[in-house]
């Protein structure tokens, strides 16, 4: 596989020379920020939006497959260990750090806004998924920090996983609901933890930590919350509103925890617990969310 990736290197140069000679001032800027929504502050503002403010049984969906996406990955940038372009060969906007091999953002985009695309069934919706898709994946070309078979594998997995995804989580997730509470914690610890020591680098840290926490987070929740996203206007404001402050505090976290694997690993993991489950039992402590009815609670069962 490296001797291939190796191969494919001239090739992926000359599209990015190709695609870097169209360069505009205006245009760094709007792919700048295009890439962002790929970032991991993308996701610390777009997770909670879904599973807060727009839908929290697809917010829940999202935020699993997500984790788990990203976790793949890292796995598998740590296992081909292919590095990025070199900045003495392409224009790079700015400095990326990990590998190349394949794209985190292209494959993040196409999971997130390619799971929304199968969860909403609204022409507004699908055709601005499609657009941040591409839009996301390309703008790593654009940047310097991709070659393109890294952003066109990292779409390729990320549908495939939604695609996966879609066909087996009816299946999966009523199996595991029947389970003892007990063991959903221990499946959800031991699943999350496992995924980690395959391949423990920094960099698989954020989505195995991530996912933990928010495992656990939407395990306690179901067992003690029931959270809805659905309420009045005043609520549903309120919750948006919200998303920034905690994303900030989120952020924050990072000078508050001592430096070290163990140490990142616990901060992440809390940052996505406090999103699954703290931040949804604060709103409901404020009024600014309501428990499911019934008639809720039996749909999310089907």
């Amino acid at each position: 596989m490296e001797a291939l990736l190796q191969s494919l290197v001239p090739w992926g140069l000359s599209v990015i020379r190709w695609v870097q000679s169209i360069h505009h001032p205006i245009l760094d800027q709007v792919f700048l920020a295009i890439t962002a929504f790929g970032s991991e502050l993308g996701y610390i503002l777009l997770l909670p939006l879904f599973y807060w403010c727009i839908d929290a049984q697809k917010g829940r969906r999202i935020g699993v497959l997500i984790f788990f996406s990203l976790g793949l990955n890292s796995f598998l940038k740590v296992l081909f260990h292919f590095p990025r372009p070199a900045a003495d060969q392409v224009r790079q906007l700015y400095k990326a750090s990990g590998l190349s091999f394949p794209s985190g953002h292209a494959q993040g985009s196409a999971t997130l806004w390619g799971h929304v695309f199968a969860l909403w069934n609204k022409t507004w919706v699908r055709v601005l998924a499609v657009f941040l898709i591409f839009s996301i994946g390309f703008s790593r070309i654009y940047l310097g920090v991709h070659y393109p078979q890294d952003v066109i594998v990292g779409w390729s997995l990320g549908i495939l996983g939604v695609v996966l995804f879609v066909l087996l989580e009816p299946k999966i997730t009523p199996l595991l609901t029947r389970t003892h509470f007990t063991n959903q914690l221990i499946i959800a610890t031991v699943f999350s933890v496992g995924f980690f020591l395959l391949s423990p680098d920094r960099h698989h840290v954020p989505p195995c930590a991530g996912l933990l926490g928010f495992l656990v987070g939407i395990i306690l929740e179901r067992r003690f919350l029931r959270f809805s996203s659905n309420g009045t206007t005043r609520q549903r404001l309120m919750r948006f509103f919200a998303v920034v402050p905690v994303a900030l505090l989120l952020l924050a976290l990072k000078g508050l925890f001592p430096q070290g694997t163990f140490w990142r690993f616990l901060r992440y993991a809390f940052a996505s617990f406090g999103a699954a489950f703290l931040a949804p039992w604060l709103f409901l402590q404020l009024k600014w969310a309501q428990t499911e009815s019934p008639s809720n609670e039996i749909a999310s069962k089907e």
